[in-house]
């Protein structure tokens, strides 16, 4: 072989691997996901575990009007979803957001301090409480599929509850009661 050939087959060689290096990193998977969060699927009704939570819909509401010690009009409807979470073995902080259909919905923010869920979590201590979402009405009339997702922490490379429920299960009112979370031992 000749310099010349050599070289030639070190720069074909050297293109070919940027090629390829360039087609591979245009595969790789995003940072979101690959610490995404792993869900554990489950449904109202029925006691969801994952790894730093356990969480178990009691029941959900739909009002327009909130029943705090000033009453509060939702933008859209009240979406309440009464739940009981225990954590871990770890004083854990719970987050939470509502899918309904293909949105999502973060708590509101708009209910007096210690109203709603969202304190932290006590180790062997069971929480009862609701967690309160201002949503669409047009989702609602659609009965659009509702999934509550709860985890603790900052959900990275963590177990996240993604627990499906039944729109017609919802219970309709004018006015709903949002008491403080309950807390007893486990």
């Amino acid at each position: 072989m000749t310099p010349t050939t050599r070289r030639a087959g070190r720069v074909l060689a050297v293109a070919a691997a940027v090629a390829a290096s360039a087609f591979i990193w245009h595969d790789l998977p995003s940072n979101s996901a690959i610490y995404a969060p792993f869900e554990v699927q489950g449904t109202a009704a029925e006691r969801v575990s994952g790894h730093a939570i356990t969480a178990t819909v009691t029941g959900v509401r739909i009002a327009a009007v909130l029943n705090t010690p000033k009453p509060v009009a939702a933008i859209g409807r009240w979406v309440l979803v009464d739940i009981e979470i225990e954590p871990g073995d770890t004083v854990e902080y719970p987050h939470a957001e509502l899918a309904v259909g293909s949105d999502t919905y973060a708590p509101t923010d708009r209910l007096p301090p210690g109203a709603e869920l969202g304190q932290a979590l006590q180790p062997g201590i069971r929480t009862r409480g609701s967690w309160v979402f201002d949503v669409d009405p047009s989702l609602l009339d659609a009965r659009a599929p509702l999934t509550v997702r709860l985890w603790v922490g900052d959900g990275r490379l963590d177990s996240r509850l993604a627990i499906a429920i039944d729109p017609g299960a919802a219970v309709g009112m004018q006015t709903a009661q949002v008491a403080r979370p309950d807390r007893a031992a486990s």
